[in-house]
């Protein structure tokens, strides 16, 4: 027993023979130690749903859409993506074998999947065709031959024309009637799907352009159904996932509510409540086309009883899946339209999928039980280690038909193709030869029981899979035991005490197989990647070329803006105060003080591409770069995020708004002060002053009741908290200040910029309530020579969006003249309703949510663009790739 004891756990594979690419996985990178890389998810929908839902398409346009295959796209809408989510089934993504390894055994989205969740035609010729070069000249002139519209020079880049365009075009067509000619709506109805197919089912990589090389296939409006769209999507997410699943990458562009629909069908642990139909959806007349199986997300949902952007937790469930929790068989056949059966005899044929440049390949026998067919050790797959590599840069004027005639010569024999089994009947046995098989071959486990978080969820099922483990050799050596007669008595007695434990965690079938459990070897066959310029400069001194995607280099906008860190919504949104400041990706806040009138700069919010920008500095001879006490460090010392009944940190939070108060006397005649102190816990609910004036007794208590509320409170009850009447008047007073101003606020003389002032500048908060707190007690409160700029985006990605931006609305009331609230491109109607702004205020004020999201959108819409600061100009850029705060002072 020595040489089999167990002292770590081997998260697999035991046999490498399959999954030969492990080195530049991302579950590699998670064992150790990356824990929170959630990919960004690009997509550029928002502004053809925005469109629709004001005016739905024209049923002469429609019966267009029908009949070329996009009809289902448009019936299902806008599926909102949890991007943490998406990040889990990436992590358990195999290039090797185009499938998901999940505890389970494989599966994969299948020509099934695409026909039946959005009933995309799978039946017919491949999407692929002479990619022929042109001149802006002549894709302009095609543009308006088959769109409608000649689209101005700077939308096009090369064979790339800008969303924009198309949304400008539709937004400007006048009304449709039966008198309208039959050619104008042909072009209409290319545009809507030019939008569906740059912004849904092929998103380009920038995210917000469309390839125009897909008109060919829209020429005729006839014949545009006569394509195998299904396929061409199903391909696409293919390779997007294979690019996506090495370590490298930060970003997944692709058809993702596919995939996303596709999970929650299946995954009975992660997938929300269906509860009702939307407010605002789109109404579907009955002589439509019956709605499609994904339309049963399209609804409001409810994630009372699972996960939501929690990456750590989403990744947790899939590594303790069990058979009982994955649907294999999710549909039911009798009720499927009949456009959704199109293509079904060739469902499970093992054929190449094509669109343009990319082929990949389909592997249903490898997943027989999505079919309900008994599942056997599959076929070794021979894709290329470079298979998703390959792409259209350098081969302009290439017939891809031709290019790809070996491929659609399979792919038009595919009713041959189809791949045959017995019938299944219930769940494999633990001691199946196929997964005896599938649990040498796989990556088991992907978090590491050895990588401890201070902060967030912590992961159970590596630790529980280690006791498995050890229960299980520890009966194989009671049996051992039970050979000697002098031992024979213990040994049944040590295998009962296994068994009853195993039966408890719902895991005592794997005694029915020996062990077969290799302990973890150290493996120095991988250097861990150097990140940043370092890493770089490495891959230039002759790094593995293996190591590095052709396309690394050639796709560096990398964009994790809204959406990279975790987000809690729903109950979610109270985890995230008891765990602590999780979402952020941040390590420190970094602070420069410009020596004249003292410009302070916080970054609320690190972005992940600071390595990857070294130029992005404050460039002034006059200012100084230092680093103030890190986030973590101070979410665990300065706040306690332990979640006590109250809070410790609250008397000296309290102790310090006194000695702020202080100041303030001294400072400014405009603000009533208090005579009392502040109480030790806040006053609940907030109520507005009778008089209608704040102070900064109100401001405090104000500041106290949502800290105090974050730690204790669901985000449900924040309307007993602050009541809606006190909202409305928030907004509206702040609202009613704010429209007064110009676009650019000048902070000069004039409005009491001395040199003795200091301006504190604050980038995106994004949510982070605490952040907002820790700066306000670490700078200072605005006075008289104190003013404080605070630059956008103070919603989405963090829990209390809505509370962080009613705090600062609530000094700019207090404070006018002292604090400067800009927009950023968060305080939008597209950002908000994609990225978590909307359903945390619906969540926190239930039947009321829908008023106070709307009361947030137009107060948005007052809030100035600029400023500039005495005679330094202090512009904020986001730049494309990664958003960081770039501060440029001109002199």
């Amino acid at each position: 027993m020595e040489n089999e004891r167990l002292t770590q756990l081997h998260p697999g594979p035991l046999d490498r023979s399959v999954l030969t690419r492990q080195e530049n996985h991302r579950s590699e990178d998670v064992w150790g130690g990356e824990v929170e890389a959630v990919l960004f998810c690009r997509r550029c929908d928002g502004g053809f749903w925005s469109q629709v839902q004001r005016r739905p398409i024209h049923p002469r346009v429609l019966h267009i859409l029908i009949s070329a295959g996009f009809y289902g796209v448009y019936r299902v809408g806008l599926i909102k993506l949890d991007h943490a989510f998406i990040t889990a089934l990436v992590e358990r993504w195999r290039p090797e074998t185009h499938t998901f390894h999940f505890k389970v055994g494989e599966a994969t989205v299948t020509l099934q999947d695409v026909a039946i969740l959005y009933g995309l035609p799978i039946e017919g010729e491949p999407v692929v065709g002479i990619d022929s070069s042109k001149t802006p000249q002549e894709w302009q002139d095609l543009c308006e031959q088959f769109l409608g519209f000649r689209p101005h020079d700077d939308k096009l880049n090369g064979s790339r024309l800008d969303i924009s365009a198309l949304e400008s075009h539709l937004e400007a067509f006048g009304e449709i009637n039966d008198d309208t000619d039959e050619l104008v709506i042909h072009q209409l109805a290319r545009c809507y799907m030019m939008l569906m197919i740059g912004g849904i089912l092929f998103p380009d990589t920038p995210g917000n352009k469309v390839k125009l090389i897909y008109l060919v296939h829209l020429e005729n409006i006839d014949q545009i159904g006569r394509y195998s769209w299904g396929s061409a999507v199903l391909a696409c997410l293919y390779r997007a996932l294979c690019r996506a699943s090495n370590s490298k990458k930060k970003e997944i562009g692709v058809f993702l509510p596919l995939l996303q629909v596709w999970a929650w069908e299946r995954l009975k642990i992660v997938h929300p409540d269906r509860l009702q139909a939307r407010d605002g959806a789109i109404i579907f007349s009955d002589d439509l086309p019956n709605p499609l199986y994904a339309s049963r997300w399209s609804v409001q949902l409810s994630w009372k009883h699972s996960p939501q952007y929690v990456l750590s937790l989403f990744r947790d469930q899939l590594d303790n899946l069990v058979d009982e929790q994955f649907v294999w068989q999710p549909y039911v056949m009798e009720n499927l339209p009949d456009y959704c059966r199109s293509g079904e005899y060739f469902w499970h044929a093992v054929v190449p999928l094509l669109c343009w440049d990319v082929v990949e390949m389909h592997q249903p026998n490898r997943v027989l039980r999505q079919f309900g067919m008994r599942q056997n050790i599959p076929d070794a797959c021979n894709f290329s280690k470079k298979h998703e590599k390959s792409d259209r840069r350098g081969r302009q004027n290439t017939d891809w038909s031709t290019h790809h005639a070996s491929h659609i010569l399979v792919w038009n024999d595919r009713a041959n193709r189809v791949w045959e089994a017995p019938l299944a009947e219930g769940f494999l046995p633990y001691h199946d030869d196929y997964l005896k098989w599938f649990r040498l071959i796989t990556r088991q486990i992907i978090g590491n029981p050895e990588i401890r978080i201070p902060t967030g969820y912590a992961s159970l099922a590596p630790t529980s899979e280690i006791m498995a483990r050890q229960l299980h050799m520890l009966y194989q050596y009671g049996i051992k035991l039970r050979q000697e007669s002098t031992t024979e008595v213990a040994g049944r007695n040590v295998m009962e005490m296994c068994i009853d434990g195993l039966m408890a965690a719902n895991d005592a079938q794997r005694l029915g197989v020996s062990p077969s459990y290799v302990p973890k070897q150290p493996d120095n066959s991988r250097n861990r990647r150097r990140r940043g310029w370092a890493g770089r400069r490495r891959k230039q001194r002759g790094a593995n070329p293996d190591d590095v995607s052709p396309m690394e280099d050639a796709n560096p906008n990398v964009e994790p803006d809204c959406g990279t860190s975790t987000r809690f919504t729903g109950e979610n949104l109270n985890d995230e105060a008891q765990f602590g400041m999780g979402s952020s990706p941040c390590d420190d806040v970094s602070g420069s003080h410009y020596t004249d009138n003292h410009i302070v700069i916080y970054n609320a919010e690190s972005s992940p591409m600071d390595d990857a920008n070294p130029d992005v500095e404050c460039r002034s001879s006059h200012t100084m770069i230092h680093n103030v006490q890190p986030l973590r460090q101070f979410a665990n010392e300065d706040v306690g995020y332990a979640t006590p009944a109250r809070p410790d940190h609250v008397q000296s939070m309290n102790d310090d708004l006194n000695e702020q108060a202080s100041s303030f006397r001294g400072s400014t005649s405009s603000i009533s002060l208090p005579s009392s102190p502040t109480p030790s816990t806040p006053q609940i609910p907030i109520s507005w002053p009778e008089d209608g004036t704040l102070t900064l007794t109100w401001v405090r208590n104000l500041m106290l009741a949502f800290d105090w509320a974050s730690r204790n409170l669901p985000p449900s009850d924040l309307l007993t908290v602050l009541p809606i009447e006190v909202f409305d008047r928030l907004a509206e007073m702040a609202s009613g200040i704010m429209h007064k101003e110009p676009n650019c606020l000048q902070i000069d003389s004039r409005s009491g910029l001395d040199p003795n002032s200091t301006v504190v500048v604050v980038g995106d908060v994004h949510g982070q309530l605490h952040v907002v707190l820790f700066l306000l007690k670490d700078a200072g409160f605005p006075s008289e020579n104190r003013f404080f700029v605070f630059n956008g985006d103070y919603v989405d990605r963090g829990a209390w969006g809505l509370e962080t931006f009613l705090l600062l609305l609530a000094w700019k009331i207090l404070m006018p003249n002292r604090v400067i609230l800009l927009r950023g491109n968060h305080e939008s109607e597209y950002c908000t309703s994609v990225y978590g702004f909307e359903e945390e205020v619906l969540i926190k004020y239930a039947d009321n949510g829908r008023h106070v999201y709307q009361k947030c959108l137009e107060c948005f819409k007052e809030l100035p663009l600029a400023s500039v600061i005495g005679e330094c100009h202090v512009l904020f850029n986001y730049l494309t790739q990664s958003h960081p705060t770039f501060l440029q002072i001109k002199r």
